[in-house]
Parts: structure tokens; sequence; C-alpha cells
């Protein structure tokens, strides 16, 4: 079943010789772990939509009651340049990618704790303070 959602990856790592795999918080699909094939390649199509940090419209193909989905494409539609210019809120975010990582189960979509997010990651990408 092919399906499209909106996420924000929270972390990735390398699998197989030129695949990745990264835990994505979407709007609608919660926490869900998603295979780029081919993103560990120089060339890779999706290389840039499996990094941390990065908003992104995925469009993702899951097999009946698999635990994993594969990304077919998707569009990129933020990767917070202000937050990744600065050390503090590069680390401050990647710290709230990791706790959405462990507080969160898979599979259960909470569009309060997506916004949350997004919305702590964009006032860093902004500018403001990381007190």
């Amino acid at each position: 079943m092919y399906f499209s959602d909106c996420g924000i990856v929270l972390l990735r790592q390398q699998t197989r010789e030129s695949d990745r795999v990264a835990a994505v918080y979407t709007r609608e699909h919660g926490r869900i772990n998603i295979r780029f094939p081919g993103a560990g390649k120089p060339q890779g199509k999706l290389k840039a939509m499996s990094e941390p940090l990065s908003l992104c419209d995925f469009r993702l193909y899951r097999r009946t009651h698999a635990s994993i989905a594969s990304a077919a494409g998707g569009k990129i539609i933020s990767v917070f340049p202000g937050i990744r210019a600065d050390l503090d809120r590069t680390l401050l975010s990647l710290s709230l990618c990791e706790l959405m990582f462990r507080l969160t189960p898979l599979s259960q979509p909470s569009e309060g704790k997506f916004d949350l997010l997004w919305g702590a990651l964009q006032a860093l990408d902004s500018g403001c303070s990381t007190e």
C-alpha cells in the first residue's frame, strides 16, 4: 500500500552496503521506521531525505503487516538551516529528536506531539535562545 505523510527524521543508521534505515515521526502515522534503498551511495537520490532534522513529505510503500516502510520518493520541505549553522542549536535539536524517539511508541499517531516538535524546531531555526 502506497501512502504519503509529512514527517521529521529523528535518527538514521546505515544498513547493508548502501541502504539506510531512519526513524521518522509523521503527522498521521506516528513514529515509523523507513528504509531508504540506495541512500548510502554517493549518488543516492534519497540521501538528503534520510538525514536527521529533515522535514519532508514522504511517499512510502508498506506491505501488509510489515514493520518497516520503504521510501519511494518525496519532497524536502525544510532542513532547518538556522539550526545547522549553530552548534548549540544543533545539539539541542538532536536531543529533542532523541527524546521523541525514546518516548514515543511505534505506529501510534499524535498530531499534538508532531506539532510540538515542529514548533520547537521552527523556533530554534528562527534564532530564539537555547535557554
